[in-house]
């Protein structure tokens, strides 16, 4: 039940109407989101059915009315087939109610389905007494939209309590399980190759080695090294002392 004039839809989808008269980029990010979580969905939500194709489900949103406290509060963001979304409208149904064209195997269809996921299958095998039951329940909860459109402005709230604001489309990421940082890749972002070479790490608290020079030869031809000179012996120079000596001698008796 959601009060008259805060119907979440825009063209059938959930949230968009929160994004605001001129939010274009916010749509367009809302609508990224929304189809990166719908990849690889086979079945409804709500009731389990498998579909056909991932493009059969439709994208709705749960509310919890406080009436005390003027909240609605967003419980849940899921992908449903299209019978399940319809009985999540109860303008919808009670159109289709009234509608000349509906058949009766139609609105046999929308009670099954209603009292299974309800837990009351049991009242299947009245199909007359489901059919009564069914258009009670969607009477009762189109007199709770009156009443509730009629209490005054109400507050929009994220599952978390928070006032829903801008960007819508991260509400819908959180709900839908696709994290905090969800939204378009940046233009310009490069993934590194895989065939790229680790970096070699270095343990820690160690710098690296300088290289140690190596020595390179001269070009200029080696100097000579003078010979050291050997001092005369003492008893060379014993000798030559002697023979002056005899030779004064001579020519003294000469």
């Amino acid at each position: 039940v959601i009060p008259d004039g805060y119907d979440d839809r825009e063209r059938g989808t959930a949230l968009a109407a929160l994004c605001g008269a001129n939010g274009a980029e916010e749509r367009a990010a809302l609508a990224d989101v929304l189809v990166r979580a719908r990849r690889g969905q086979q079945a409804c939500a709500l009731t389990g059915e498998a579909v056909g194709s991932e493009s059969e489900l439709r994208f709705v949103s749960q509310w919890d009315l406080d009436p005390s406290g003027l909240t609605m509060r967003l419980r849940r963001c899921s992908f449903v087939c299209q019978r399940a979304a319809l009985l999540l409208d109860p303008l919808l149904v009670l159109e289709r109610f009234a509608a000349h064209h509906a058949g009766a195997s139609e609105l046999s269809e929308l009670t099954a389905l209603f009292c299974t996921a309800n837990g009351r299958a049991e009242m299947l095998e009245k199909p007359a007494r489901a059919l009564e039951w069914l258009q009670q329940c969607y009477s009762l909860a189109y007199s709770c939209r009156v009443v509730a459109s009629s209490l005054g402005e109400w507050r929009l709230q994220s599952e978390e309590g928070a006032e829903i604001g801008r960007p819508v489309h991260r509400v819908a990421a959180r709900l839908l399980g696709l994290g905090e940082g969800a939204g378009r890749k940046k233009v310009g972002e490069r993934r590194s190759p895989a065939s790229a070479k680790p970096e070699r790490r270095r343990a820690a608290g160690t710098t690296p080695s300088k290289a140690t020079p190596r020595a390179t030869p001269s070009k200029e031809p080696p100097k000579a090294t003078p010979k050291r000179q050997r001092a005369p012996s003492q008893g060379r120079a014993s000798g030559e002392e002697a023979a002056s000596g005899k030779r004064r001698r001579k020519a003294l008796a000469a």
